[in-house]
């Protein structure tokens, strides 16, 4: 993550100007955004070597939807480690799924803040838990 960032998190929707307006509004708070038009190219960007720690998504998207991006990063990594808010002008999905919330459009921001805010902040912890279990771990390997 890069210096700074409160949590890198990737904004998914396949309507461009929404895309872009929420990643703004997530810049301007302090978060580090990557941005994709599609789950396709999300897809792509999950597989990258440092995955973000929070993924917004568009539910209804063409080709592949939102619960079907978080099906696929399930498969990449654990829900501590990538954490998903579904959004939808629909209704709830109902994806039951650790690491997973929704939140419906027309969005909150104020709420959507909220819920960033408290997916960056357990994310930090999760790490600093796994570091600490791990640092254990090798210590009784010596």
């Amino acid at each position: 993550m890069a210096a700074g960032c409160r949590a890198r998190v990737l904004v998914v929707d396949d309507e461009r100007d929404f895309t872009e307006l929420l990643a703004e509004f997530l810049e301007q708070e302090g978060f580090c955004v990557d941005r994709a038009y599609d789950g396709e190219q999300a897809l792509h960007l999950l597989q990258a070597a440092e995955p973000p720690e929070i993924v917004l998504s568009d539910v209804m998207m063409p080709r592949v939807r939102g619960t079907q991006l978080v099906e696929a990063a399930r498969r990449l990594y654990p829900a501590d480690q990538v954490r998903f808010i579904l959004l939808s002008a629909g209704r709830d999905p109902g994806l039951v799924a650790d690491g997973v919330r929704f939140l419906s459009k027309p969005l909150d921001f104020e709420r959507l803040l909220t819920e960033v805010r408290s997916l960056a902040q357990s994310h930090g912890q999760s790490t600093r838990t796994r570091a600490i279990a791990a640092l254990t771990h090798a210590g009784m390997d010596a």
